[in-house]
C-alpha cells in the first residue's frame, strides 16, 4: 500500500514581492513483509523583484527608526543587535528577514508592522540589503 500526502501553501503575497511558495511531500509505503519506509522532502522558492530595491535612506531607515530602535540600539533591551548602524543591520539581514516574515518581530506586546513596512524590510533584506 502506498500513501502520498502533499501540501502546498502560498504565503500572503506582499506588494513588493512575488508570491512565495512552499511545498512539502511525504510518502509512506508498506510492503507485505511489514517493513515501512517513509520519505519527506521540503522545498521553498522565493523570488523578489530586485531590479529597483528599496533605498536604505529613504525607505528602510525611517521604518527601523520608528519600529526597531527602541530595543535594537545602545541601551535597548536588544542592544546586542544594534540596528542604529547600517553595517550591523546588514550583517543580520537574513535573521531580520526571517523574523519579520514569520511575524516574530516585533515581539508580542509591541505594535505590529504595517503590511507595507514588513514588505519593505523583507524586500530590502531579500535583495541583499543594498
Amino acid at each position: 500500500m502506498r500513501v502520498l500526502i502533499m501540501t502546498v501553501a502560498a504565503s500572503i503575497p506582499l506588494a513588493c514581492a512575488r508570491p512565495t511558495s512552499t511545498s512539502t511531500s511525504t510518502s509512506t509505503s508498506t510492503s507485505p513483509s511489514t517493513s515501512t519506509s517513509t520519505s519527506t522532502s521540503t522545498s521553498t522558492s522565493t523570488s523578489l523583484d530586485c531590479a529597483s530595491p528599496p533605498s536604505y535612506a529613504h525607505d528602510v531607515a525611517p521604518i527601523v527608526a520608528r519600529r526597531c530602535l527602541t530595543c535594537h540600539a545602545p541601551g535597548g533591551a536588544a542592544e546586542d543587535h544594534d540596528f542604529s548602524r547600517i553595517a550591523s543591520l546588514r550583517a543580520r539581514a537574513a535573521a531580520v528577514r526571517a523574523r519579520v516574515a514569520s511575524g516574530a518581530m516585533p515581539p508580542p506586546g509591541a505594535p505590529a508592522l504595517a503590511g507595507d513596512e514588513a514588505a519593505v524590510l523583507i524586500r530590502w533584506t531579500g535583495c541583499g540589503a543594498p
